[in-house]
């Protein structure tokens, strides 16, 4: 009797496949980007401290190694490493290698003593140095500097 009814039950079972449905590819932001991604955060190690950290809402990677990181956030410790430096904008390109980061949109420069706001800014890693081509408004304390 249980023989039966496992081979009824089995019977009703058996039935043929489904095929699956297919799938609609999702459009891509850049055909020559390699990786995208949708939001994340990366970040860097010196011995065992973070010293930068990167959060952006999407990602595009190409096959030179260069990025470009859409609505950024870019927080590194100072050299006095009791402080930081929070950079933020609505695009960054970064070159191969990191050697070059340029934001664009609303780039905002906030370290614990100045801010710094502009449309553009542009860092190069061989000089260590933030420059910024055009208008530029710095504050420090009370003081505030357009230019």
């Amino acid at each position: 009797m249980f023989a039966v009814a496992f081979a009824v039950v089995l019977a009703r079972q058996w039935k043929p496949r489904q095929p699956p449905t297919p799938s609609t590819p999702v459009p891509r932001a850049d055909p020559k980007a390699a990786i995208e991604v949708a939001g994340g955060r990366l970040e860097r190690f010196k011995s065992s401290r973070q010293d930068i950290s990167v959060e952006f809402k999407r990602q595009l990677t190409y096959s030179d190694g260069s990025m470009k990181l859409y609505d950024v956030t870019i927080t590194a410790e100072e050299k006095d490493g009791k402080s930081t430096l929070n950079a933020t904008g609505k695009e960054a390109h970064v070159g191969a290698d990191a050697s070059t980061i340029d934001l664009s949109g609303d780039v905002q420069l906030v370290s614990s003593e100045v801010r710094a706001r502009t449309e553009h800014a542009t860092f190069a890693k061989n000089d260590n140095v933030v420059r910024a081509p055009g208008a530029v408004e710095i504050t420090e304390g009370k003081t505030t500097a357009k230019g």
